[in-house]
């Protein structure tokens, strides 16, 4: 049984040392902003790098295994928001498995984690903090470090749970960042030490009920609301140990601009095609399934305007990845209903 870990986009710093710039509560993400974010599971010999200042992190040679979109929304309407009434905006990613809502509140002093859901075709679940997480207590820099408590309540395949724990945050690091997407400087790394315990799960053949999750995030007061590289290690204390990386776009349009220029997908759901609009020009639509797999693929030359035939694919569930004229790609969930 795969433990439930705090999302990626959801630890950050900053930092005080000479020439870094200061990242306060301005950084936190906000409403209306979309991040691009690629996940790797191939990490064989790619090491997370030192700690310090000065640093320079290469991590150019990574290659991504999947993508996901991360929107940053207002809470109306989303499942399970009537749980976090204090939250001040949400998270929400969608991939084949589902979709996964994370709920946070932002003030001045600090960048809490509320909690968190999923609705998929397969199962759904929540986790909700009863003693909520400080990820980020503003302002942090370099060399501080600071631990939180927490307790929380996992309900999922017919479980409920608590899994409670105590993380510790220590900004170890500052320099300048490469990825696969860029070189970027005035970067902090955040090094998050999460130990948990799992009270009242049945006894199930080879999970676990401890473990520790390390995470090193790389975030720049440039980039306000992107973590540009997460460096994930997940040790559930029997022995399995789950490394993954995920790094961001920090260019990727918001979900602002592509409202302003002219994105719209309609109708949701859909019997025969789905509508494609876009001042941008429009020039190739993907469909997959919730399996991952491609349904379906149309090339178009820069049109403004596109139709999908959907009447032949089967009811469910798929995203659409539409690649546009600038080189941007939107992904959209798209429901066929017959």
């Amino acid at each position: 049984m795969k433990n439930v870990t705090l999302p990626l986009v959801c630890l950050a710093a900053c930092s005080f040392y000479a020439g870094a710039q200061t990242i306060t509560s301005s950084w936190a993400p906000q409403p209306f902003r979309a991040n691009e974010i690629h996940y790797t599971e191939n990490v064989s010999g790619v090491e997370v790098g030192a700690a310090g200042s000065g640093q320079n992190w290469d991590f150019s040679s990574l290659s991504d295994d999947s993508v996901n979109v991360e929107s940053i929304v207002p809470t109306s309407g989303l499942p399970f928001t009537s749980e976090f009434p204090e939250a001040t905006h949400a998270s929400v990613v969608s991939d084949a498995e589902g979709t996964f809502v994370s709920y946070f509140r932002t003030s001045a002093s600090a960048y809490t984690l509320l909690g968190a859901g999923i609705e998929g075709s397969g199962a759904s679940g929540s986790f909700i903090y009863s003693n909520s997480v400080d990820l980020f207590r503003f302002p942090i820099g370099f060399g501080q470090a600071y631990n939180d408590d927490f307790e929380s309540t996992i309900s999922a395949l017919g479980f409920s749970y608590q899994r409670n724990g105590a993380v510790q945050v220590d900004v170890d690091g500052s320099g300048t960042l490469t990825t696969p997407i860029g070189t970027f400087s005035n970067v902090l790394r955040v090094k998050s030490v999460e130990t948990y315990n799992l009270v009242g799960l049945p006894p199930i053949p080879g999970a676990s009920t401890s473990g520790v999750i390390t995470t090193y995030n790389y975030i720049s007061a440039d980039h306000p609301g992107s973590i540009l590289l997460s460096y994930v290690i997940d040790n559930d204390n029997i022995g399995n140990v789950d490394t993954t990386i995920g790094f961001a776009d920090p260019n990727f349009q918001s979900i602002e601009q592509i409202a302003n220029d002219g994105f719209n997908l309609f109708p949701v759901p859909a019997s025969n095609q789905i509508n494609i609009t876009s001042n941008l020009g429009i020039v190739n639509v993907e469909l997959f399934d919730i399996s991952g797999r491609r349904s379906s693929q149309i090339a178009f030359n820069g049109v403004s305007k596109a139709l999908v035939d959907v009447a032949l694919l089967p009811a469910g569930v798929y995203v659409a990845r539409v690649q546009l004229v600038n080189g941007s790609t939107v992904n959209r969930r798209v429901i066929v209903s017959h």
